[in-house]
């Protein structure tokens, strides 16, 4: 075995532990300060209609330690579906979670959560979600309608898939940063929106699939039309310390 296959292969174990680790403390955190398994869980949903609502809504999340999951669904009348699961312990510690909504913003803000958000198929949507410890998982269908993207974690996953059939607002940003864990996204875009994907890390690894796209180095890829498309998205993906798989088509 080669000098190089050694320090790839220690890299490898490296991240294996650390994102490992790292995910366990965020399983057990959630389920209690003192992490003893077993604490019932409290399942609270809110929900509201678009009404009268027009214009881009603004999702905004921040959650300190759990998961969040984000989908779209085949409802014209949605504006927001919101599911927490939240263990007895952390609803004394930290109060009862909210969904606060004003001038087209839906706010959450909670310490220790499951989220489970649905958002609906008639209005255009931003999203900027933050997790301390924990996993952010984003699916994009044909019934959604989006804009910019950041989607950030301290320590854990990211996860991102869009369908070609998803409508894009403008020439939108997709930013996801982590600094310890893995970042996993599969996108495939409309013909005729440009694309590029440019990926970074400093302890980790990059692969890349990118199906009819061209690369310019092992980390940075565009389509052929990305600086003549009247509609483009960009894509940047950063972590410290862990690995980024994109599957671009």
């Amino acid at each position: 075995m080669s000098n190089y296959e050694q320090n790839n292969t220690m890299v490898v174990c490296i991240l294996a532990v650390l994102i490992g680790g790292a995910a366990i403390v965020g399983v057990l955190s959630f389920w209690g300060g003192t992490w003893e398994l077993g604490n019932e869980i409290t399942q609270l949903s809110y929900d509201e209609n678009i009404g009268s609502t027009t214009g881009t809504i603004n999702l905004d999340v921040e959650i300190s330690v759990g998961n969040v999951d984000v989908n779209f669904a085949d409802n014209s009348t949605l504006l927001y579906d919101v599911t927490f699961d939240v263990t007895e312990r952390n609803l004394e510690e930290y109060g009862t979670p909210s969904v606060m909504y004003t001038s087209n913003e839906i706010s959450i803000n909670y310490e220790v959560a499951s989220v489970n958000i649905t958002l609906g198929r008639n209005l255009n949507y931003t999203l900027s979600i933050t997790i301390g410890t924990g996993e952010i998982e984003v699916s994009m269908n044909e019934y959604a309608n989006v804009g910019d993207v950041t989607l950030t974690t301290t320590t854990g996953g990211i996860e991102l898939t869009m369908s070609d059939e998803t409508s894009l607002m403008n020439s939108p940003t997709f930013d996801f940063n982590t600094g310890t864990g893995e970042i996993s996204i599969q996108i495939d875009i409309l013909t005729g929106v440009g694309g590029s994907f440019e990926g970074s890390t400093n302890t980790g690894t990059i692969d890349v699939t990118a199906v009819g796209w061209t690369e310019v180095t092992s980390t940075h890829y565009e389509t052929s039309d990305y600086d003549t498309a009247s509609q483009n998205l960009t894509i940047v993906a950063q972590t410290n310390v862990g690995s980024i798989t994109a599957l671009l088509g």
